[in-house]
């Protein structure tokens, strides 16, 4: 193999690994919101915004369209609601970077939609 092939592996592999990590974040919010409801909302809606925008990133370079498709879907659903979160304690520069990434995906699950 090539080095090229070996760091393609070597990213992928590590990609894979953060990936695992963000999945088990996910499990354990979505175990939290059933847990304790209301309480900590501001502070468990930023980790899921942060969590959403990196898993989708993620399965964007691995090329797993479909999951980065429904993780910045549910991002864009996220930055476009009347969060106390999203309004407030959002840097608006950081929501608009975020938003940039939903409609680049969206741009480009169309277009790959197109061509399967």
């Amino acid at each position: 193999k090539s080095d090229r092939d070996n760091n393609h592996q070597s990213c992928a592999t590590s990609n894979m690994r953060v990936l695992k990590s963000y999945r088990k974040a996910w499990e354990a919010l979505q175990i939290d919101v059933g847990v304790a409801g209301g309480r900590h909302k501001s502070y468990r809606d930023t980790i899921v915004i942060a969590v959403l925008n990196n898993m989708g990133a993620l399965f964007h370079q691995l090329s797993n369209f479909r999951k980065s498709r429904y993780c910045f879907r549910s991002l864009k659903n996220i930055l476009s609601s009347d969060s106390i979160t999203v309004k407030i304690e959002l840097a608006p520069e950081i929501r608009d970077g975020m938003m940039m990434n939903c409609y680049y995906t969206e741009e480009r699950s169309d277009e790959i939609d197109t061509i399967l």
